[in-house]
């Protein structure tokens, strides 16, 4: 059989079917996308089966039966079926679609088989022509970073020296993850602009106050095991217990002054401004909804006894910020809890 396609787009003409194979997940939306496009169809407008329960004479039926334009003004010029993880469709599926690949004619419906983890070997099914095969796997390292700077400017931001490598850091060479996250910094922007490497890592959860963050919104999630292997790690990190403590008091403060606001104005963007929230803006207010007032006194008890009890010679600080992580969730989660923790400082 034909080897697959490098990378480079089911451009020209629409065919009347497309095997995309790969593990790349953002160069398989960027392809059907661009397929929906060239149909003029809307995004998402599109339908899907899944290949675990797709059948050739489900797929048959629908690529052969033009769409009932009775409600839809604007269905565009075509259809398109996406069958999504083709590679658990039985096999002997595609040995019944062999006459439609070898002679598909022109039917009303484009056909694309997504085959996101393909097996070590992959050959196309008998007929598939190989122009109709798209390779959708991850770009090599200099080619991503190339590929990063083009869709960063393409957003019109400009990535500080290093910032790339955060961004490497924070979301792998997962091409749909950097897309995201690009797309989140030209939210951040509002417009053209620069982004620092101390930005990205801010934006992407990669900084020593993203880690406090995270911590505090396991906390007032009521995630116990999730918050303290943070913590551990973070000890772990060389990070001084209180120090930690003294940014998880910052954290609870923002909430603090984020919750007064939302309850008096019931205002999301009130809220960030009270509490000078630049990032993670949608997370917080999250936080915020799960921090009622009634519930400040008793963790700022817990954290003031915490902070006399390391300063005043506990023999393991690291252990009582342990007890604190445990004691703050307890109270957060449990309405009854109230400072439970405060005698255990």
């Amino acid at each position: 059989m034909p080897p697959i396609k490098k990378k480079g787009g089911a451009g020209g003409g629409i065919r009347p079917y497309y095997f995309l194979v790969g593990e790349e997940g953002y160069l398989h939306e960027r392809e059907v996308q661009a397929i929906a496009r060239r149909l003029n169809l809307s995004p998402g407008s599109w339908e899907t089966l899944e290949g675990e329960g797709a059948s050739a004479a489900r797929i048959l039926e629908a690529v052969r039966t033009p769409q009932l334009d009775l409600f839809a003004s604007d269905a565009g010029s075509g259809r398109l079926l996406l069958v999504r993880e083709a590679e658990k469709m039985p096999a002997g599926e595609y040995a019944l679609l062999g006459d439609f690949f070898s002679d598909p004619g022109s039917p009303p419906t484009c056909l694309i088989f997504s085959v996101r983890k393909p097996q070590k070997g992959w050959k196309a099914p008998p007929g598939v022509s190989s122009a109709a095969i798209v390779g959708c796997s991850s770009y090599k390292p200099q080619p991503l970073r190339s590929w990063i700077h083009a869709e960063a400017s393409r957003r019109s931001i400009a990535l500080a020296p290093g910032a790339v490598e955060d961004l490497l850091n924070a979301a792998g060479a997962d091409m749909l993850a950097i897309s995201t996250e690009l797309d989140k910094f030209a939210a951040y922007l509002g417009g053209s602009g620069s982004i620092s490497a101390e930005e990205v890592r801010e934006l992407t959860g990669r900084s020593g106050s993203a880690d406090i963050y995270a911590l505090t919104r396991h906390i007032v999630g009521g995630n116990t095991g999730a918050a303290l292997a943070l913590a551990r790690r973070l000890l772990e990190g060389k990070e001084k217990p209180l120090s930690v403590l003294g940014m998880m008091v910052g954290s609870f403060r923002r909430l603090w002054l984020g919750s007064e606001a939302f309850v008096s104005s019931r205002s999301a963007a009130a809220a960030c401004e009270a509490a000078g929230i630049r990032w993670f803006q949608d997370q917080f207010i999250d936080q915020v909804k799960r921090f009622p007032p009634e519930r400040v006194a008793a963790v700022f008890d817990r954290l003031f006894a915490a902070s006399l009890a390391m300063k005043g010679g506990e023999k393991s600080p690291g252990l009582a910020l342990e007890r604190l992580v445990i004691d703050l969730s307890e109270i957060l989660k449990n309405p009854r809890s109230g400072g439970q923790g405060e005698s255990r400082g």
